[in-house]
């Protein structure tokens, strides 16, 4: 039997106790249908909003759509979730806390899928990796601060997946120069883009098979190519 583990002590975490006020019983159970959404559908503690959205929570638990979605955002808003494109995501801290074997089986597959195209994905590279995530630490935490600067999200330097992907490309000779320039220039074209806004993401821009592509896809340098010779 499948279960995505429920603390007996999740009442006492000061953000819930804080949704609590704000909207009495309503505001638990919609964190928690969520929280159980994830574990249930999201592939990597991710949970794509299309797949279950607030009328869809509306309906398991006989409220208005409206208030749902209200409650949502406040959530995400206070941290318990962070929203990822059209997604939403557990911090790292809460899925280590909540998840159970299943969900945590699921959640290490996608970290090898990540990594798939790098070639990085026995055990053995990956722990080959880890050992260098120190000396790599603070260019991570400044590419990744430079992407949520671009951005307006919130990807976390914290977060495992985050650390060994760009470990990866920074360990193959990639500077944290060449992957913020990855940044700017897959911003300036998806920006904007409904469709293509959703990739500006880790696991799309710092791919081995896509970083080279991205950080030679200067949009700008292009237009200017147009005009040369036309003088």
């Amino acid at each position: 039997m499948r279960y995505f583990r429920h603390c007996v002590d999740a009442h006492s975490d000061l953000k819930i106790q804080k949704l609590l006020r704000e909207f009495k019983s309503i505001g638990y159970a919609v964190y928690f249908l969520y929280l159980e959404m994830i574990g249930q559908e999201g592939y990597d503690g991710r949970l794509n909003l299309e797949k279950f959205s607030c009328e869809d929570a509306a309906h398991k638990l006989q409220d208005d759509p409206k208030v749902i979605s209200l409650v949502l955002e406040r959530i995400i808003e206070m941290g318990l979730f962070l929203r990822d494109g059209n997604a939403i995501k557990v911090p790292e801290e809460k899925w280590l806390k909540y998840a159970d074997e299943w969900s945590s089986r699921k959640r290490k597959q996608a970290l090898y899928d990540t990594l798939e195209a790098s070639g990085e994905v026995s055990e053995n590279k990956i722990t080959t990796l880890e050992k260098y995530r120190n000396k790599f630490m603070e260019d991570v935490k400044f590419v990744l601060a430079h992407l949520n600067d671009k951005t307006g999200k919130q990807y976390r330097w914290q977060s495992k997946d985050n650390q060994i992907l760009l470990t990866a490309r920074l360990k193959e000779g990639y500077t944290k120069e060449d992957l913020c320039k990855v940044v700017d220039n897959m911003c300036e074209r998806w920006m904007g883009d409904e469709k293509m806004e959703q990739y500006l993401r880790p696991t799309t821009l710092f791919c081995r098979s896509k970083v080279e592509g991205y950080l030679n896809a200067d949009k700008g340098l292009r237009n200017k190519m147009k005009d040369w010779g036309k003088k």
